[in-house]
């Protein structure tokens, strides 16, 4: 069972650039396991808005280290995506003109 606590404000920096800002929404948690805590909030607008939840778990134990903890998950994604794709080109060309060894072999 979840009972709202409180709603706060959050501002999460990426150095001197908003990295998001708005409200969390924070509830109490009975009969949960491992978290007496949850935060919620949304980011994006119309269908593209996404819904957010994390649970209070360390290193989660406020509303800005939910938010901090989803932005820095966020982020590994994309550059995980990145490498990925940046890996697979590179092998697609590698594949598809194979250069001379380096350094090459006496």
């Amino acid at each position: 069972m979840a009972k709202h606590v409180e709603s706060v404000p959050v501002r999460e920096m990426f150095g001197d650039k908003v990295a998001w800002e708005g409200v969390v929404e924070v509830f109490g948690l009975s009969k949960h396991p491992r978290a007496t805590r949850c935060y919620a909030w949304s980011y994006g607008e119309g269908k593209d808005r996404q819904y957010v939840i994390a649970l209070g778990v360390p290193p989660v134990v406020s509303a800005q280290t939910a938010v901090r903890a989803s932005v820095v998950a966020e982020a590994r994604k994309k550059t995980d995506t990145f490498a990925r794709a940046f890996r697979e080109n590179l092998n697609r060309a590698a594949l598809a003109d194979p250069s001379p060894e380096y350094p090459p072999r006496p």
